[in-house]
């Protein structure tokens, strides 16, 4: 590859803050290639974070202060199911197929819902020859504090499975119930 192209996207209801971008090569570990990547930096004074393009954001779309995950801005993102909102950061930087990367960013959200577009970071490699590869790594598609990208399928697989327990407990009820039906404290059990 012969270049990165970083995009954080925010096309869903609600309200999202970015913050703490990492693209680290592990063959150089400790080096963030992100310039900018905690949004403190806004050298023209336009409310958008410098080294970062931005694409279709609104005039509620800006650095603020009032939250941060590190350093003291965030980049706050209006989401418009219709609109496809992002900053996008290209890097030159080369490598070859197997190279290894570390990529994370962190958002907070409020009534993030899963219609519309992505919310999520995601990483493309600018391919010499051949097709560009694209990492996509969501977040949580609701109201949460700061989570990590790639947090999405974890709340996903918690959601699905999150009363699994149920059977479980019934089992061990139903279990004691039939085993000793005399010893049941018939009122405390209801």
């Amino acid at each position: 590859f012969s270049g990165i192209e970083l995009r954080i996207s925010h096309g869903r209801s609600g309200v999202a803050w970015f913050d703490t971008v990492v693209l680290e090569d592990l063959r150089k570990p400790g080096v963030n290639l992100v310039r900018n990547p905690s949004f403190e930096q806004d050298a023209d004074h336009d409310g958008l974070p410098g080294q970062w393009e931005a694409l279709g954001l609104a005039s509620g779309d800006h650095l603020v202060t009032e939250y941060a995950h590190s350093g003291e801005k965030s980049l706050l993102i209006v989401g418009d199911p219709s609109a496809r909102k992002a900053v996008v950061q290209r890097i030159p930087y080369s490598g070859e197929a197997g190279s290894s990367f570390r990529l994370s960013a962190e958002s907070r959200g409020e009534g993030v819902y899963g219609e519309g577009g992505r919310y999520a970071l995601s990483a493309t490699f600018l391919c010499r020859e051949g097709e560009d590869k694209a990492i996509v790594a969501g977040f949580p598609c609701h109201t949460h504090d700061w989570a990590t990208a790639g947090s999405d399928k974890i709340v996903a697989h918690w959601w699905g499975h999150r009363k699994d327990f149920m059977n479980e407990a019934v089992q061990a009820v139903l279990g004691k119930v039939l085993s000793d039906p005399s010893r049941i404290r018939w009122l405390d059990l209801f």
